[in-house]
């Protein structure tokens, strides 16, 4: 009787604004939850990911290490191999089929630039992209989506709340949990402190570039909330403990990991909207930390002066016809105007990777001996993708921390004098600064803005 007595006391126009809102919080909930999923990426982040101290958790005595040093070695020497023996189904190589593809050689199998063309999300394609320049040419990709008792596969494409196991054939499967969850990391970085402390540093680097690679790989392959890596929050929640402890341990046990240092940039403009677009150039003081492999495509009068400014590759049609071949061992492309109506072949093979020429990025240009020097020396390019974030590469962790503080500062700096004109209201957003392989951290960067324009 009470709830009738309080629905007579709100008024009809109240009653059916609560209705309609209801009405319409209920129709859109299903649309809303699939956008959000289709716009899952890898700038996602838990907060509690944030403020994880690595130096927190102890590496256990090496004398407890070397008493198992028989199984810790030959565990590794598997893991190095994709080889695993995952949930006792005995030991199996757990990688992407390679496939004959008209002879053509790619600086990475084609399977895997295959696999992330296939993502549904373009954000999530182009950072894995970007990410293929720090993991080792010689790697093998893991296929982490295979059950490797059935060997069926699942698809990469579906969102991971929606896939199912039940249309797999036959009762005992063996589904790739184990693999995801990366229990094998924390062996490799026991077998790191086993050779480094007995002093066989070739072996150490090489479990370390291992770590690195697998790392790099999950990232690369698994976009957050497809395919079946990320079906189930306790595999997830696992992964990221195994990837914390092992990081710890490695980082304890002496390992560097001059890991890329990435700087994200959110902006308040609208990608949508012409007037809005932001894209330019900044030379970083300290470098990039990074040897540019460098192509110049001129004219043979223009020889000599990229050669001699530092260029590792110079030519013309000749260049051209082995980039088409599928040649792309090198990290950035300038070309003068004059030869850009036999570079525009290239769209596709180095639009894709980023790497085409363009006027607005200074990568055509007549002076082609300063545009050498200057890229060589640090100068990158940034462009607003999608989402209205930049992303930029600027210097290694092993950068000391005013090297590190004087690219923020000088490409926060560059980012805001690229500001489009007319532009009212909140501009820059917010700053993150990751590691390759740590969690994101948020900076103040007011103060670097006004230093920066003093």
């Amino acid at each position: 009787m009470s709830k009738i007595i309080k629905i007579l006391r709100i008024s009809p126009l109240i009653a059916f604004r609560k209705i309609f809102q209801k009405s319409i919080n209920h129709l859109l909930t299903p649309i809303i939850s699939y956008l959000n999923k289709r716009k899952a990426t890898y700038l996602s982040a838990p907060e509690w990911f944030k403020s994880i101290h690595y130096h927190t958790i102890p590496l256990p005595p090496i004398e407890i290490i070397n008493h198992f040093s028989e199984q810790i070695k030959a565990v590794a020497a598997l893991v190095s191999e994709n080889k695993f023996d995952l949930l006792g189904s005995g030991i199996k190589t757990v990688r992407i089929e390679q496939k004959k593809h008209n002879n053509i050689k790619e600086e990475f199998q084609p399977e895997i630039i295959e696999l992330i063309e296939s993502f549904p999300n373009k954000e999530n394609r182009k950072t894995a992209l970007s990410l293929l320049d720090q993991i080792d040419k010689e790697h093998k990709f893991i296929d982490w989506q295979s059950d490797f008792k059935s060997n069926y596969h699942w698809n990469i494409s579906s969102v991971s709340s929606k896939i199912k196991y039940g249309n797999v054939k036959g009762a005992d499967i063996k589904v790739p949990w184990e693999l995801g969850r990366m229990q094998y990391l924390i062996t490799l970085s026991y077998a790191y402190y086993l050779f480094t402390h007995f002093g066989n540093k070739e072996r150490a680097t090489h479990y370390e570039s291992v770590f690195k690679n697998i790392i790099l790989d999950f990232r690369i392959s698994n976009p957050p909330k497809f395919g079946v890596q990320w079906i189930s929050p306790m595999d997830a929640a696992i992964r990221a403990v195994n990837i914390i402890v092992a990081y710890s341990f490695f980082k304890q046990a002496g390992a560097k990991f001059d890991e890329t240092i990435d700087m994200a940039i959110h902006l308040g403009v609208d990608p949508k909207k012409t007037d809005q677009t932001v894209r330019g150039t900044v030379s970083l003081p300290a470098g990039t930390g990074k040897r540019l492999r460098m192509v110049v495509l001129t004219k043979s009068e223009k020889y000599k002066e990229a050669e001699e400014a530092g260029a590792d590759y110079v030519g013309a049609d000749d260049l051209v016809e082995k980039i088409m071949g599928g040649w792309l061992d090198f990290d950035i492309v300038l070309a003068t105007p004059d030869i850009m109506s036999s570079v525009g072949k290239l769209g596709k093979i180095l639009g894709r990777k980023g790497l085409m020429p363009n006027p607005k990025a200074g990568t055509v240009t007549n002076d082609i001996g300063k545009a050498v020097k200057e890229f060589k020396a640090g100068k990158i390019e940034f462009k607003l993708d999608k989402g209205a974030n930049i992303h930029m590469g600027i210097g290694k962790a092993s950068f000391d921390e005013k090297s590190i503080e004087s690219n923020i500062t000088a490409a926060i700096n560059a980012i805001n004098k690229a500001k489009p004109v007319g532009f009212k209201g909140n501009y820059i957003k917010s700053v993150t600064v990751s590691t390759t392989m740590g969690p994101g951290i948020k900076i103040n960067y007011s103060k670097l803005i006004k230093e920066g324009a003093a």
